[in-house]
């Protein structure tokens, strides 16, 4: 029996190098489909009330939160440990809504609060961010948005920092980001 040339073990050996070499980003990107498939996006568990007050730890979680179509209002704690309630007048859709802040009035009642969640950033793993809506008198999740991300390379060891990166359920640029999963919660409301 005759044996190979070296020519065709090299042609051969090739593929098989690159494949060992690159397993850990194909398996962690096959692992990012999995989990976008099986665990991202939207999950409802029970639907949210309009126009009701949300909590928020700080003024610029307190702006985020007021992005939602369904939200009457969001209480937050000032500087000063004084509480404030803040409304968005106008269209909550422009990039730069007016918000009106105000001393809380104690007659409202805060019923939810959202929660966000963001995953440590380990190399060749899937990380997320998990946006939950939860009530606030039980601890009930109503509601979460969960988003992948995976890079196929880490960034600070490819040139010119270029890398391939995917997500799952938003994109990339900040601004359509945020408006992602803002249109996935608003989806939650009655």
């Amino acid at each position: 029996m005759k044996l190979p040339s070296k020519t065709v073990i090299i042609l051969i050996s090739i593929p098989i190098v690159i494949l060992l070499f690159f397993s850990s980003n194909i398996y962690g990107y096959f692992r990012f489909k999995s989990y976008c498939s099986n665990e991202g996006g939207l999950r409802v568990y029970e639907k949210l009330e309009r126009n009701v007050g949300w909590w928020a730890k700080d003024k610029y979680a307190a702006m985020e939160t007021s992005s939602l179509d369904g939200v009457g209002f969001v209480r937050f704690t000032g500087l000063e440990n004084k509480d404030y309630d803040l409304l968005v007048e106008g269209n909550r859709d422009s990039l730069n809504p007016n918000y009106h802040i105000e001393d809380s009035n104690d007659s409202k009642v805060v019923i939810y609060r959202l929660d966000i969640e963001k995953s440590k950033t380990v190399v060749y793993e899937p990380s997320s961010v998990t946006y939950k809506t939860v009530r606030i008198r039980d601890d009930k999740i109503m509601s979460e948005f969960k988003v992948f991300y995976y890079s196929f390379f880490n960034s600070d060891r490819t040139p010119l920092n270029a890398n391939q990166r995917f997500s799952c359920y938003a994109e990339f640029d900040r601004t359509n980001f945020f408006q992602d999963w803002i249109k996935g919660i608003n989806n939650s409301f009655k």
